[in-house]
Order: C-alpha cells, then structure tokens, then sequence
C-alpha cells in the first residue's frame, strides 16, 4: 500500500573514486575490471517521492524479472482514490500517485536489465465503459491507476516487473558507455476520477452524472548508450523521450515460442519520442498501452480501452548510417501478452488494428540508409499531425506477401475510443476504430470539416539517391497535401491523396522511373486486377514528373476525384500534370517564371514572391526582401533550384500551355495560309508567320526544358520578358531555325508516358496536362490484348469540367483507346518533332462508368451518373449542357493522322506538313487547316490514295519553289510523304474454294 508523505532518496555507488571530490564520482578506466550493481532476484529498490541513483564504474546487472528499481510517488491526501470506496474495495483498487522521485542509472560499461513476462497493462490497470447516453446507470467513469501493492483481503496481486519505473512521476536518466540490453522503462500517468455523482453521501450508490478525470504523474525520459539498446519496452506519457543510441537499436533476448526475435517496443501516450541511432534502428512496433488487453486474473471492471495518444503525439527516428526498420509487428506484441497467460488472447479485427494505431506524427530518417516497413500502420487522426520521411537509400517494404498501407487518418478524433468516451470492449472499439482509407464506411473515415483543412505543411516521404517501391503491395493514404520525390525510381507505390483546399499542390517526382508493373495471370496470361494507382480527392493540382518515363503498366492509373467521396471537400476536381524525360532533371522553372512569368505587374510579383517564399523557407530568414532574395536565389547551386523547380513547375504550366495554344494557333493558321496562297509572296509571309510561331514554341520548351530542342546552345536569339523574342544583329526566326536545323542532331531519347493498360483520368473536374520534352506519349495499344481492360478503365479522359493539353517532342499516339474532353472542356495537342496519331480505336466503342453512390454529412444518399463515354480518337465532345470545347493539334514536323478513330470538337485547327483522313474530322463549328474531303463512291474512294499522295508531292513542290525565292531558308523543313492503302476484303471464300 502506498505510504503517505516524504520519503527518503538512494544513491548506490559500485568503483567509487575515494579520492574524487564528486559524492558520485567512479574508478576511470576504458575497461574497468570492477564497479558492478548487481541486484539479486526478487530484490526491489524503491521510495516515494525521493530519488534513486545507481552509479557503477562496470555494470548495472538485474538478477532477474523481478528485481525492479521504481519510486512510486505518494498518495493524493484530500481524495485518495476518487472512485466509492464500494467499488474500489470490490474491483478496482489502484493509486494515483503524486511527487513521484526522479531515478538516474550511470553505468561506465553495460547495462543489463532482465527479461520480463510482464507489459504495462499488467500493472496499470483501466476501467471505463461511459457512453454519449443522456443517462449513464450503472455505468463505469474512465479511471486508470498504478497497482503497485496489495490490499489486505484482495486477490490482486500485480507485483509490478518491468525493471525502471517512475510510476508517480518524475524522470529518468539511463545511461551506458557500452550497451543496455532487454531494459523496460516507464513513466506512465494516472487518470482519477473527479466527476460528479448523483449521490455523493451515499457510499453504495456508484452511478455518476459526469465523466471527468484528473491527470497525474507523467515525466521525462532520457537513454544515452556509448553502443547498441537491444530489446525492451520504452514508455512515456505526459513527457518526452530522448535515446541517443552511438550503435543500434535491436532485438534482445526475449524470444517467441516460435524463436522470433523482439526487437525494442515503444509505448506511447501523450508524448513526444526522439530516438537517434548511428547505425540501425529497428522498432518492433509503436503502441499505445491502453488498449492492451489487461491481465486475465483481474476483475471484470477492467474492461476498458482507449487512447492516451494525443493530436501532438509523435514518434522521430533517425539514424545516421544505417536503417529505420519499421517492423510494426503486433504480432510480436502479442507473443509478449501471451507469453505469460495459460490462455492465449486471439487477436482479430479490431483489437489487432488498435496495436497498430501509431501516434499522430511519425518522423523517419535514413540519413545513409534504407527505411523498410515490414508491416501496415494508421496514424492517430491529428489537425497538426505530419509524416515525414526521407532515406538516404531507399523506402521499401519487406517480402512478406502481404500488402503494406500507411495512413494519416482524417477520421473524426472524437469518434475514437477515449478517456471522455472510452470502449467497453473489443466488439464497441470494433465499431469504432474506423481509421483507415481503405475502409468503406465513409461516414467514420472522413471528419465532418477535414483534419488538415489548415494545414499548409504537405506531408515528405523522399530518398535522396535510390528508390521507393514496394516489394509487397506498397500503399500511402494521406489526407493532406503531399510531396514524394525519389532520387531514382518510383515503382509499384500507390498513393491516394486527399486535397483539403483550393490552391493544394501535391507533387510526385521520380529522378528517374515512375512506373508501375503489368501484371499478368502466368497460366492464361490475362491481366491481374491489381488495386495500384495514384488518386487525389479534393480541389487543387497533382504533379507527376520523372526524369525518364512514367510507365502506369496494368494499374489503375491517375486519377482525381473531387468531392466523389468525400462530400466534405470542394467539388471541383484537382487538376493533373504529367511531365516525363525531362533530360536527367534538366528543368528550369525559375528561368522560364523571370523570362515569361516578370512581363507584367502582377506576373512579375507573383515570381518574385514565389523566390521570396522559397528562399525565406530555405535560409529561415523572414526578413528577406524581394530584391534579396532574387540575389541570392541567383547564388544557388543548380541541385539547390531542383527543389524550387519541382515545388514551382506547377505555378508555370497554366502560362506553358497558354502560350502553346496561342502559338499553336498561330503556326496553324500561317501553314493553312500558306497551303492557300495564290502567289509566291503569300507564300513566303506565311512562311515567315509560320517560323515566327514555330521558334516561339521551341524557344519556350527550351527555356523551360533546357536541352530538349535544337535551340539548345543557340547563341543568336534571347528572351525579354517585355519584348518576347530579340534577335541578335542579322537574324531573324527563319534564319535562327535555318542554323538550328542544319546540323546533325543528336536527340536526347529521356522518356515517354505510356499507359497501354491504364487511364489518365480527372472525373469532377481538373485539366490534364502531359507533357515530354524529350519524348512521346502513346496512350494504349496498337491493337487489342489478350485480357485488355473495359474501355472505361483506359485512355486520357476529362469527364467533367477540364481540358486537356499535351506538349511532346516526338509522337502522340493515341492507337486503340481515346483522349477526349466530356464536360466542354479544349484539347490542345502539340509536337515539335513528331506525329499525331489519333489512334485505331472503334468509332463505335462504349464506355459507361459505373454509378457513384456517396452519402453526405447528413447522411442522405447521393447516386450520380458520370457521362459515357463513346467513340475514340481524340475529341472535344459536347457536355450535358450542350457546350463543346475546341480542338486544337499541330505538329511543327509531322503529320496529323486521322483516318481511322478520328478527332473533332467545336471549332477545329490543325496544322502539321500533312493531314491524313480529313474526312474522319468533325467540326462543330469553324475549321482551320482541315483539307476539304473528297466524296464520292466507295470504287471512286479506291483512287483516293493517289490523291492523298499526289496533293502532298503538290506541296512539296510549291515549299520547293518558294525556298528558291526566299535563299534556302525552307530547307530545314522536312516534309513527310505518305502513301495510305486500305484493304477493303479478301475475296469470297466460297468462290475460292
């Protein structure tokens, strides 16, 4: 029982220095051969509110599980247990103890602490199954308390073992030259009952009218080890946790029945714990100790489960030459629940998802290393809750078979089991612990106002050199903004994000791939449905950029989803940018923003403030002008404007496409006036406005892709953000372009996008912009495959409002799957050096989305019916409300083919040195460019081959003729000829028999 009052403070000392002038000083020596504390079995040291410090020149040594060394603090004198006095004597007598001693353990070698059978929940013991009734008969008000004692008469015997302990409060200070092995510390706090009953002076009546609970206790913890901390149980509430460990934290002798190692568990509660490592850490798993399930032996009022986690809980791990290995294993916290109970507990549902609820933060780094999750994990849902993590190495999962998903949850906090509402048992948690973004109860996985909805900090999960890829299924569920960026590949990870304002930017970037794999069954060689893609709710833009290719192989693609399923975000869709090959990184945002971005007043503040933002961010210099800032973003290496570039490349895609549409235009125009020119000098200026356009687009990718186009190095031209284009003395577009084409060109092959089995989709809203500058897009198969999926699960569709806009350096192929607008939005396709191939696809292909069926806030069910999809080929098709966008491809040195699945739009313009199948493009409105189709009958269409290829030797004549008038400055314009041959049949079978 605990005493009342002041008790006495210990201080134990082994190699004491008699000649120090330290009370605590020790013997010196790199290997001492004596200054042992050695506790014998069954031996405890403990006070009250005084302290302990053990001091050993060698070794602190525990003899075994019950040897112990804790200060239990002292009794509350006013109201000792808070609960009746009826039921603390029957069921649930425990101490909340206050003043608890501060302990230090100092040893000059190892540290060796005993294996213990017990965990926290063995000792400090809960009640509690208070509800949100009106009324709350006969039921229990939340308490948790410390049972370190017996009471005369009862059969509670808790006996507490695991080694250190401050149980009434108070700090605790270990630390070891050497190594600390299977040591348990705690600082646990108590929870006393203070609410109001319905009749105080009865002491039988236990009912009560309020919930309301008095926290004690809690402290500090701080471990430094000169080596490695290998095993035991860490737990802090109502304080912080610092080990500073110089090798690693690892697995310590406690072994499974199945001789699985356990390496270090770490027990949370209101807390914050930073452990730093110079080699590996490796956790265990993360839990918070009240919803373990308590001792077997105790009485039934024990039944209670909560979380002590708070919404600034937090856990910080970083190492500085090895791995973060994040086991998340309950599965061993299990073994050390059962590993003293004749009946073991079976885990399932639930109670096996609350062991791996992790606190609100979770901070990982591997500054020269990997970090490895070798099992799921859901963060406590948090306004200010935050991951981050950053390998030196890679970020990966182990190869267990079994799908890894980490997520920050956006439930609603309140709906969670709690001190104030806490889970009678496991069946109640279950109904409750709804914290994960893969579940399908919408209304407990989403708050009603989202958690981050002013959280402006994104969340980082990044490596600097390798790769983040799942060797199991590898899954991220993040409810704000979001930035990953790998130094290499992407591979096999998908993402689903969920945007909480407007203006929310998420990036993914790949210094190399960002690929996913096509997964095919290997006996009937079908596609295997794999649940893999990246997906954004909410309002605001995605970025997707990979130094080489984006490779969405058999996935299910990117996507964005608005409000669809979570009523309580903004309708409009994010929009969605898709950026590969950009040259090994070679982007150049800040040139493009002060060449194009500063032409104006509100341009040019919208740049500078975007180098203040980012500089103030980088240097932690508030202060920092604008004029500062431009200087000293200027000073900057090249690998430290990547960051600007990849954080900024969105501000700048609105003013990209604007400008390649306006040029676009332009040089459609000018080719279809000079296709139709009567005479030479129509010829020659339509030649020019047709340069003129032609190096305004090239001059712009080359700015904003430095090394992408044959301007790269062009000394003879540069960019004033007022005047546009300058040419130097003696040049002008034709004679830049001439000079630019003459040479031999050796193009850097960077990177595509390809989705032969995947989509590119927004579907309430969002534009979507792809764009290669040292590649192509091919946007599904030549011909159909083996297993190929529904034609609404592939293509590049914006089916609400949004456009689409595409900038590619060689070929667009489009080939049997479709690009197309349904809600009225433009398409605008341009390639500088390739074609543009409107694809094979059916004409009369069918896709119909399934129903979205979603409830709202209220409850009320909402079914809405996303629009077909008909048809193939490109096209701007007329929305519900009747509007059409416009169409709008050119391509600089190739074709434009639409003589299978075609394009159309309401206004169409095209313009390329030929249009292939212009019958096969519908017009709403006005064309420019498109020829005037031949009619006629099916054997007159037989002849139409001949026509095509006669009317494009026609062209090549007339640019022939004119680059003689106007000094070879056409000779650099390749012109493609191309002869179409379409098999009508084969014969009559019958008849050839």
């Amino acid at each position: 029982m605990l005493e009342p009052g002041r008790s006495l403070s210990y201080t134990l000392i082994a190699g004491a220095d008699h000649n120090s002038a330290d009370t605590a000083g020790v013997v010196a020596g790199s290997n001492p051969t004596f200054g042992d504390i050695k506790l014998s079995s069954d031996v405890k040291v403990r006070t009250g509110t005084g302290s302990i410090d053990l001091v050993a020149g060698r070794d602190i040594v525990y003899g075994n599980d019950k040897s112990v060394v804790y200060t239990a603090g002292r009794p509350d004198e006013v109201d000792r247990f808070g609960l009746p006095m009826a039921r603390v004597a029957s069921n649930f007598y425990v101490e909340y103890p206050l003043d608890g001693g501060d302990i230090s353990f100092e040893a000059g070698r190892n540290i060796k602490g005993a294996v213990t059978n017990q965990i926290v929940s063995d000792w400090l013991l809960r009640t509690g199954n208070w509800s949100k009734n009106l009324t709350h008969t006969n039921e229990r008000p939340t308490a948790w308390g410390v049972a370190i004692g017996t009471r005369v008469g009862s059969n509670i015997v808790p006996d507490y073992r695991q080694n250190v302990g401050a149980l009434g409060g108070g700090d605790i200070k270990i630390a070891a030259g050497g190594t600390i092995s299977d040591l348990s510390v705690v600082i646990p706090t108590t929870g006393k009952q203070i609410g109001q009953r319905v009749a105080p002076n009865d002491p039988n009546d236990q009912n009560y009218l309020t919930n309301e609970v008095q926290v004690n206790g809690g402290g500090n913890l701080q471990l430094n080890a000169g080596g490695d901390v290998k095993g035991g149980m860490f737990y802090v509430d109502g304080g912080t946790a610092s080990l500073n460990v110089a090798g690693s934290l690892l697995a310590g002798s406690f072994k499974t029945a199945g001789a699985k190692e356990i390496n270090p568990i770490l027990a949370v509660g209101d807390a914050k714990f930073q452990i730093t490592a110079g080699k590996d850490i490796a956790v265990q798993s993360i839990i918070d100790p009240m919803v373990l399930p308590q001792a077997p032996n105790k009485k039934p009022d024990l039944a209670s489960i909560f979380f002590r986690y708070s919404e600034a809980s937090e856990v910080n791990l970083t190492s500085l030459t090895g791995k973060v290995k994040l086991g998340n294993d309950v599965s061993g916290v299990i073994d050390v629940l059962n590993n003293q109970r004749g009946s073991p507990i079976a885990f399932v549902g639930a109670a096996r998802d609350s062991l791996s609820v992790a606190p609100a933060s979770l901070k990982a780094y591997a500054l020269n290393g990997d970090i490895v999750f070798n099992d799921s994990l859901i963060m406590y849902p948090s306004a200010s809750g935050q991951l981050e993590l950053f390998a030196a190495n890679n970020i990966v999962t182990g190869d267990s078979g079994n799908s890894i998903n980490v997520t920050m949850s956006d439930t609603n906090p309140a709906l969670l089991p709690s001190a104030s509402n806490p889970a009678g048992n496991y069946t109640d948690a279950s109904l409750r612990l709804v914290l994960s973004g893969i579940s399908k109860e919408v209304d407990k996985l989403y708050a009603p106002v989202p958690n981050h909805i002013n959280d402006l900090k994104p969340a980082l999960i990044s490596t600097a050199n390798g790769d983040i890829f799942g060797k199991d299924p590898f899954q991220f569920i993040l409810p704000k903004q979001t930035q990953v960026l790998a130094g290499n590949d992407i591979r096999n990870v998908s993402l689903q994000i969920q945007h909480n304002f407007d203006g929310a930017e998420s990036i993914v970037s790949a210094g190399r791939d960002f690929k996913f794999d096509i997964v095919r069954s290997p006996s009937t060689g079908a596609l295997v449905n794999v649940v893999q893609r990246v997906e954004v709710s909410g309002p605001g833009r995605l970025t997707v950029t990979a130094g080489r290719n984006v490779d969405l192989g058999s996935s299910e693609g990117i996507k964005t989803t608005g409000n669809q399923i979570n009523t309580a975000l903004a309708e409009n869709g994010a929009a969605v940018d898709v950026v590969a090959g950009l040259a090994q990184s070679k982007l150049s945002v800040a040139d493009y923003m002060s060449r194009y971005l500063s032409n104006g007043e509100e341009l040019g503040k919208a740049y500078g403030q975007a180098v203040s933002d980012y500089m103030q961010r980088l240097t932690g210099d508030d202060s920092l002008t604008q004029a500062a800032a431009l200087e000293a973003f200027n000073k900057l290496s090249s690998a430290e404007q990547s960051n600007f570039n990849a954080a900024y490349l969105p501000n700048v895609i609105s003013s990209f496409n604007t400008l390649m549409q306006e040029q676009g235009k332009k040089y459609s125009m000018a080719k279809s006036s000079f296709d139709n020119a009567k005479d030479e000098a129509g010829r020659f200026k339509a030649k020019q406005e047709m340069d003129k356009s032609q190096l305004d687009v090239l001059a712009a990718m080359e700015t904003l892709f430095p090394g992408s186009t044959v301007l790269a190095g062009n000394k003879n031209y540069t960019i004033d953000p007022v005047n546009g284009i300058v040419f130097k003395t003696g040049n002008d577009a034709s004679s830049v372009l001439a000079q630019a084409f003459s040479g031999d060109r050796q193009k850097l092959q960077t990177g595509d996008i390809s989705m032969f089995f995947s989509k590119i989709h927004t579907t309430d809203g969002g534009d979507i912009n792809l764009l290669t500058p040292n590649g192509g897009i091919n946007a599904g198969l030549a011909v159909n495959s083996k297993g190929a999926k529904d034609a609404s699960q592939l293509g590049v569709v914006a089916i609400g409002k949004g456009a689409i806009h595409s900038m590619v350096r060689d070929d667009f192929q489009v080939n049997t799957t479709r690009v197309m607008t349904l809600g009225g939005g433009d398409i605008m396709i341009g390639s500088t050096d390739g074609n543009i191939d409107a694809g094979r696809g059916a004409k009369t292909a069918l896709a119909a989305p399934a129903p979205i069926v979603r409830f709202d806030i209220k409850g009320n069910m909402i079914v809405e019916l996303p629009p077909a999809v008909s048809g193939s080929g490109i096209r701007a098709n007329k929305a519900a409300d009747g509007t059409q966008g416009d169409a709008l491809l050119f391509a600089l040195k190739g074709i434009i083919d639409a003589s299978e699945a075609g394009l159309g739009g309401k206004d169409v313009t095209v313009g390329a040195t030929a249009i292939v199948g212009s019958d096969n493009i519908n017009v709403g409105g006005v064309s420019v460019g498109v020829p005037v189709a031949s009619t006629g009958s099916i054997a007159a269409g037989l002849g139409s081959v001949s026509n095509v290829a006669a009317s494009i030797n026609q062209s090549i004549d007339s640019a022939a003729d004119v680059s003689k008038t106007t000094n070879r400055q056409m000779a650099s314009a390749a012109v493609a000829s191309i002869l179409s041959v379409d098999i009508l049949g084969f014969g009559d079978e019958e008849e050839d028999k």
